[in-house]
C-alpha cells in the first residue's frame, strides 16, 4: 500500500478542492497536508483553472520551492500543454505521478510514459519535504 491510495478515484471538479472532488492543485494540496503536514497556498476562485499550475510555475523558483532534476516522493510536477504550464501533480516514489484531470478521477501514472515525459516542465521540491527522507 502507498500513501497515495486514499486519493485514487477522487473525481475531478473545477471549483471544489476536497476529498469528494477536486482539481489538480487541490489534489496536490490534499496530498501535502495529509502526507507531509504542509499547508500549501489556496489560490481561491482561480483554483481548478490553468492558473493553478501557473501559480506554482510563477513561484516555483521562490522559497520554499526549488527545481530538482531527479524527482522523489512528494515533489510537485509541473506539466505543460504546448508552451503553457497548465497542470500539476505530485510524485509518488520516483516514477509515479498522482494527478487528476478534467473528466477523470485521480490516478497514478508513470511519469516516464511518452505522453507525460514530453510535457514535464519541471519537478519542484518544497523545503519542508527534504531530500530523500520520505522515500
Amino acid at each position: 500500500m502507498s500513501w497515495s491510495d486514499g486519493f485514487i478515484g477522487i473525481p475531478w471538479s473545477r471549483g471544489d478542492h476536497g476529498t469528494k472532488s477536486t482539481h489538480c492543485w487541490g489534489l496536490v494540496r490534499l496530498a501535502f497536508a495529509e502526507r507531509f503536514g504542509i499547508t500549501l497556498a489556496d489560490y481561491g476562485p482561480a483554483q481548478g483553472l490553468a492558473l493553478d499550475a501557473s501559480a506554482i510555475a510563477a513561484h516555483r523558483d521562490v522559497w520554499p520551492w526549488r527545481k530538482v532534476e531527479h524527482p522523489q516522493d512528494g515533489d510537485v510536477v509541473v506539466i505543460r500543454n504546448g508552451v503553457v504550464d497548465d497542470h500539476v501533480g505530485v510524485m509518488v516514489g520516483r516514477r509515479l505521478m498522482l494527478h487528476v484531470q478534467r473528466g477523470k478521477s485521480a490516478e497514478l501514472v508513470e511519469i516516464d510514459m511518452a505522453h507525460w515525459k514530453n510535457r514535464v516542465s519541471g519537478f519542484y521540491r518544497h523545503a519542508a519535504v527534504g531530500d530523500d527522507e520520505h522515500v
